[in-house]
């Protein structure tokens, strides 16, 4: 039997369709090209051709029988349900969390590493605080993007290939190459601290200048995030091309537009919210660690070690966590904009009718 995991906040309130007739006009405007087609790899796909079954795993998809329950939910709900979420799929994403951190944590600790040594602990371990937060903050989008594909799998299919999600992510790498690496400051923070941060000299005096550029480099990419959060979703997810290549598909921006302008203010709200949740759980994570590290008598004394290992990790962990709340801020958008629980309804019931006439 499949598991429903994440009826979370009651049972299903979406609309069940019951108006045979609508239902019959999609199956039939399908044969000309002028219904979005489902994948087994996305969410929202695009008009095309072919009439291909909607399928996963060579069943079709129950396109009203989700792993998530398909309604509105506030903001603080939306936290909670990822905590849900989180619980039930911890090892794959704690898989993909590593996968994706790694790499940045590596050149991050290349970069700056120097300020958390032992000779240079005392005038240095906060700005190694400070630019590691920095750097973090800036790299996390990218760094937890398979993640965010998992997810998206995760609401129609389960239990997705971790393989599977990691490939899909590499195919999409030239549009997130442009979207992240340039327009969100990603790549240029990179060749920053690469350049500035990495050579600077051991003096506080000189090192006060690169950090406040660094931190508006930052701010800028953020400030981008904050009113354009759902980058990753639609290209990863929604399978959406940089640039159309015909009339009936629309490009990058024109869907980014649609998505994210009509609840601007919204998403700076939720932005402003969801960051403040994610400091309160960063100094939890971080102390909690800190506290096992002391009563196991892990590293000895307290300073510069703890801090070196345990606070990248409290933030990438933090950063994991809230890619698993941005994607389903995303879902709660779709659903309050484009009416996604109606359009599920009606596909499945086009693909109840498409089985009864075979």
């Amino acid at each position: 039997m499949r598991r429903r995991a994440f009826l979370y906040g009651g049972d299903d309130r979406g609309i069940r369709v019951t108006d045979s007739v609508a239902a019959y006009a999609l199956v039939d405007q399908r044969s000309s090209g002028l219904v979005e087609q489902f994948h087994d790899d996305g969410l929202f796909c695009h008009p095309g051709p072919s009439a291909a079954p909607y399928l996963s795993r060579g069943r079709p998809l129950r396109f009203d029988q989700t792993y998530i329950s398909i309604r509105k939910r506030s903001a603080l709900e939306i936290m909670d349900l990822g905590l849900h979420v989180i619980r039930d799929y911890w090892l794959p994403l704690l898989v993909l969390l590593f996968v994706g951190a790694v790499p940045f944590a590596l050149f991050n600790h290349w970069v700056i590493g120097w300020m958390s040594h032992e000779e240079n602990a005392d005038p240095f371990l906060g700005m190694y605080v400070l630019n590691m937060a920095l750097l973090v903050a800036n790299q996390s989008q990218v760094g937890t993007m398979l993640i965010t594909h998992y997810v998206g799998q995760a609401l129609f299919v389960g239990r997705p290939s971790i393989w599977r999600t990691i490939q899909s992510v590499v195919s999409a790498s030239p549009g997130l190459f442009w979207l992240h690496g340039v327009l969100r400051m990603v790549l240029i923070v990179l060749l920053y601290g690469m350049g500035i941060l990495r050579e600077v000299p051991p003096r506080m005096d000189i090192l006060i200048g690169p950090m406040v550029f660094l931190f508006l480099l930052v701010a800028v990419g953020l400030l981008v995030r904050a009113f354009r959060p759902f980058a990753s979703e639609i290209l990863l997810l929604e399978k959406t091309p940089l640039r159309a290549n015909g009339n009936k598909q629309i490009s990058y921006s024109r869907r980014s537009r649609s998505l994210h302008a009509p609840a601007s203010s919204e998403l700076f709200g939720r932005f402003l919210l969801q960051s403040g949740f994610a400091c309160l759980l960063l100094l939890t994570i971080y102390l909690s660690l800190v506290s096992v590290d002391s009563i196991f008598s892990i590293h000895s004394g307290e300073g510069a070690p703890q801090v070196r290992f345990y606070w990248p990790l409290s933030l990438w962990v933090v950063a994991g966590m809230m890619a698993v709340v941005r994607f389903l801020s995303y879902i709660d958008i779709r659903i309050r904009q484009e009416g996604w629980a109606v359009e599920l309804r009606m596909r499945a019931e086009a693909v109840r009718l498409m089985q009864a006439t075979k």
